[in-house]
């Protein structure tokens, strides 16, 4: 159909694969449909009338009645089944993407995988997919029983891609310094992270504080710096692009610390080590009890000692 050069063969095509969608439908229907009435069938032929009654045994009756029942249940399942196939709306006009993506399949069928994966996972955190955890641990590598749910997209989303692919996913930023994000932060570094666009707390979505953050992947083999831009304004004077180009720094990807990333550029993170080489750091310092000082329940007194 790609290939046509005229429109009589693009219309051809179309009809032709239009015609195959149609017959796999039907024959997936059909099948339903004949496997139901082939237990009907049995169900009569068995424990239908019959005009000579046999007298059983009570052994008998119950290897009977037992047989009776479980034909039943059969037919039940069967009958459930198709009833859950014409009233399950979620595959109302649904889109067959084997039929529509052939590309993301090899000559055999066997799944290769997208060139690009592009997305903006859904806000649901944890405590309101309770029920999906024990699937999701049996099934995702990054699982974390304290994670929200746009952790598991990014790795299903990797999965789709193909080797040379290219992800881009609009995802909060609390991963990057969260406890349940530690998983997630090591997988990364086993990929290549090309950029890192974080808004911070700035209101992207106007209806929600949701702390956006663009995440760009790849496929191949990590690199030494990711790309990164921390966004502190949405008035653009030149427009996003040259903003995001004017403010991009180089993060070494070494000089990140496994309990939490902070997007600074290879300069202060060197800094950073050096200073952390020769001195001690104030938690240690002090043993670790660093409290919060003065602390009042009355908010206008904290107002006021603010200032």
């Amino acid at each position: 159909y790609k290939d046509a050069t005229d429109k009589g063969q693009k219309a051809g095509f179309k009809d032709l694969m239009d015609t195959i969608k149609s017959d796999f439908r039907s024959e997936v229907r059909d099948k339903d449909k004949l496997n139901l009435a082939k237990l009907e069938s049995q169900f009569y032929e068995r424990f239908g009338d019959t005009l000579i009654e046999v007298e059983l045994t009570k052994a008998q009756q119950k290897k009977k009645a037992k047989a009776q029942k479980d034909l039943l249940k059969k037919i039940d399942k069967q009958k459930e089944h198709i009833r859950s196939i014409q009233e399950n709306q979620i595959y109302h006009d649904a889109m067959e993407w084997r039929f529509e993506f052939p590309e993301v399949l090899d000559d055999e069928g066997n799944f290769v995988g997208f060139d690009m994966v592009v997305g903006n996972p859904p806000y649901i955190r944890q405590e309101e997919f309770k029920e999906l955890k024990p699937y999701l641990q049996s099934d995702y590598d990054l699982f974390v029983s304290s994670a929200d749910i746009y952790v598991y997209f990014v790795e299903l989303g990797m999965r789709l891609l193909r080797p040379a692919g290219q992800f881009n996913y609009i995802i909060p930023n609390k991963w990057m310094r969260a406890r349940y994000g530690q998983t997630m932060r090591a997988y990364l570094q086993t990929t290549h992270v090309q950029e890192i666009i974080d808004f911070g707390d700035l209101p992207v979505f106007q209806e929600v504080t949701t702390y956006p953050l663009i995440l760009s992947l790849g496929r191949d083999l990590p690199k030494d710096k990711i790309t990164a831009v921390n966004v502190s304004t949405l008035e653009f004077t030149d427009g996003m692009s040259e903003h995001l180009q004017d403010h991009q720094i180089e993060v070494l990807v070494s000089e990140l610390d496994e309990e939490g990333w902070v997007m600074s550029d290879a300069k202060t993170q060197l800094l950073l080590k050096k200073l952390r080489s020769k001195g001690v750091p104030l938690g240690e310092y002090v043993d670790g009890k660093i409290y919060r000082g003065v602390l009042t329940g009355l908010n206008e007194a904290s107002s006021y000692s603010c200032v």
